[in-house]
């Protein structure tokens, strides 16, 4: 059990996102990670140009891993993330309407 406080998630040094059938080798994953400061901003894994919304993207399909310092600069975003997802949103399905040939959707969430 934990105290409540930050100590247990200071002690975090990466984060990792993984599609549940992706096969992986701890010990082989953590070696690799040793090599790298996790207080210095590091991404492994696959990226994606999106050309509707003309950003990139983390491939989860692959899996990712963020370093403690790279998710403490993501953490600052997270609000204006959170409000501009609908935004992401409506814009994935209008490129996806567009890209099959129909009419976008209502503009809703």
């Amino acid at each position: 059990g934990g105290s409540g406080g930050g100590s247990s998630s200071s002690r975090k040094k990466w984060f990792m996102k993984s599609n549940e059938k992706n096969f992986l080798f701890e010990d082989n994953l953590l070696d690799a990670l040793s090599l790298h400061d996790y207080n210095s901003t590091h991404y492994f894994g696959r990226m994606e140009y999106n050309v509707a919304l003309e950003t990139y993207f983390a491939l989860a399909n692959t899996g990712y891993v963020f370093s403690r310092a790279t998710l403490r600069q993501i953490g600052e975003h997270l609000d204006s993330c959170r409000e501009e997802n609908k935004l992401v949103t409506i814009k994935q399905r209008q490129a996806v309407s567009d890209e099959a040939g129909v009419s976008g959707g209502d503009g809703g969430g």
